[in-house]
This record gives C-alpha cells, sequence and structure tokens, in this order.
C-alpha cells in the first residue's frame, strides 16, 4: 500500500485540547469552522465544540437523560428529515465484550449561537436511541460510519483478528431492536476510528499507526469501496490516536487521547 502524496506529511498543530479521552470527532455541517468532539467512558453523556482554529473548546452540550457508558465515535450527516444534519454517536465501545446490548444516538446538529459561549447547553428532545444486537457475538467498536448517499450505518470492529464490517440499513428503527449485518471484513485490526466524507466519496479508517483511505467510483456502492484494496493516508503517530475526521474543504484532523501526562494536540493535514 502506498501513502498517499495529495496530503503534507507534517501535519500542523492547531493547538492543544483540554480534555482527557477524546475518543470521537466529526467536523460540523451546521457551524462551520467547528468541530465537535466527545469522550468516552471517563465523561458524561456530553459533546464539546471546538474552534477548529485554535482547538479552544466554546460550548459543551449534554444529552439529558443519558449516559456515556462508552462513547467511542462520531459521525455527522443526513438523517430522517430531509436537508438536516445529524450528528451520530457510537455507544458500542466494549473492551471485555461482556455488554451484549448496543446503541447510536441520533440528533439534529445543534446550532452554536454566540452567547452560549463557555456554556453547557442540555438537549432533551429529540434524540433517536438505535438499540442492537450483533447477530453472533458482541463487539467492542470504535469506527463509525455513515454513508451519506443511502444513510445506512456501518460499525467497524476493533478486536477481532479480521476486523468486520457490519451494517444497519437506513431507516433504522429507533424502537426495539436493530440487527447489524455482516458485510464484510478488513485484514487488519486493532481499529480506533474512522470517518466518511460529507460527499460520500472518501472514507478513511486508523488504526494506532496508520490511516487506511478508500475513494468511491461513479456507482459504487459502501461495501463495495471498502472491499477494494485501501491506500494510506500520512500520519504521525500520537500517543493514543482515537479520533479523526475529514475537513470538507480537503485535509484532515487526528487527536489523540491524553497519554503519559502529555496535554493532546488537534493537528491539522493540509491537502496540498
Amino acid at each position: 500500500m502506498s501513502i498517499s502524496t495529495a496530503y503534507v506529511e507534517i501535519p500542523k498543530s492547531l493547538g492543544t485540547v483540554d480534555l482527557d479521552e477524546v475518543s470521537g470527532m466529526s467536523f460540523s455541517i451546521t457551524n462551520p469552522g467547528f468541530i465537535w468532539v466527545h469522550q468516552d467512558s471517563g465523561d458524561g453523556a456530553t459533546i464539546y465544540l471546538l474552534d477548529a482554529s485554535n482547538s479552544e473548546t466554546v460550548a459543551s452540550y449534554t444529552l439529558a437523560g443519558f449516559s456515556n457508558r462508552d462513547w467511542e465515535d462520531m459521525e455527522i450527516g443526513p438523517g430522517p428529515i430531509a436537508g438536516k444534519s445529524y450528528i451520530y454517536i457510537a455507544e458500542t465501545g466494549d473492551n471485555e465484550q461482556k455488554y451484549g446490548d448496543y446503541a447510536i444516538l441520533r440528533f439534529e446538529e445543534p446550532k452554536f449561537a454566540e452567547q452560549q459561549r463557555g456554556k453547557n447547553i442540555s438537549i432533551s428532545k429529540g434524540i433517536d436511541k438505535i438499540d442492537f444486537k450483533y447477530p453472533a457475538k458482541n463487539h467492542d467498536v470504535e469506527c463509525l460510519l455513515i454513508d451519506p448517499l443511502t444513510k445506512n450505518i456501518y460499525l467497524v470492529t476493533k478486536r477481532d483478528f479480521l476486523a468486520k464490517v457490519y451494517e444497519i440499513p437506513f431507516p433504522q428503527k429507533s424502537s426495539g431492536q436493530n440487527t447489524p449485518v455482516d458485510v464484510g471484513t478488513f485484514p487488519f485490526t486493532f481499529i480506533t476510528a474512522g470517518s466518511v466524507s460529507k460527499d460520500g466519496l472518501q472514507v478513511a479508517i486508523k488504526t494506532y499507526d496508520r490511516i487506511f483511505y478508500w475513494t468511491r467510483q461513479p456507482n459504487q456502492s459502501f461495501v463495495d469501496m471498502l472491499a477494494g484494496t485501501p491506500g494510506l493516508l500520512p500520519y504521525q503517530r500520537e500517543p493514543q490516536g482515537e479520533a479523526f475526521c475529514f475537513h470538507p474543504d480537503g485535509g484532515y484532523f487526528t487527536l489523540s487521547e491524553k497519554a503519559n501526562d502529555k496535554v493532546p494536540d488537534l493537528y491539522f493535514y493540509l491537502k496540498k
């Protein structure tokens, strides 16, 4: 696999992020120039809005009535109502593969207002909980992908020797159980993040030391794209990199959890 030459090899640090365990990240559609992040099980049911120019947290939003058992990834994409942008949060972490029940939370992306700066805002309405159980065994999943062309949900397992890809087709049930469909495998493991570009034509899936990359051909399905041989994106290994997202105008961001007392930097890889 060759490393793409379309992006810079050395990223730019946009500043440090004063959050200890960021495990999901997605570039805002409703709020251009901002990035949403969340932490994993060490935090509450809260998402944070970062200024993409300097990595500063401008506001936080808490999902009233929900908990964070182990949130592990997030995506932004279309959903039930055409023309609206939705945040998807993967309640799918399971280090010991013991839970059995998992969920995707889906809600309309909040619009940041300047009077919210520095505050915590409660979100109490319009949150769909997409419950699901895997068909054969429990899985630890840290990679959530949303195909914006079909609105299908994809989950990629972390601890299987050959990572599995599961699909929950649209429309997903928000009452009752969904059963993901096994649609493929990857010849690698320990996947910690993933993201789909806004136009649905680029996909990246990240491990601790590499970022795999696919491009979609005309009329190609999401699953057929992932079945192809990936390339690699430039990546400077982080202490514990578990978050990745594309910039809609080109380039991509990475962010690590805090490790060895090092406060993580938000990195941006510019497209040449």
